[in-house]
């Protein structure tokens, strides 16, 4: 997975956009979230 940054606004927001890369690629790897599947829980009471 190539990871592209287009953000030219600031060099802040160029940082902050690597970053997200950097953890989106840590969580999920080369194949996105199609192969993984997250589980949450909700505080609803049935």
């Amino acid at each position: 997975m190539r990871l592209i940054n287009r953000s030219t606004q600031s060099p802040l927001a160029r940082q902050a956009c690597d970053i997200a890369l950097a953890a989106h690629q840590e969580r999920y790897g080369n194949y996105g979230r199609s192969k993984i599947r997250r589980r949450t829980r909700y505080g609803w009471k049935e």
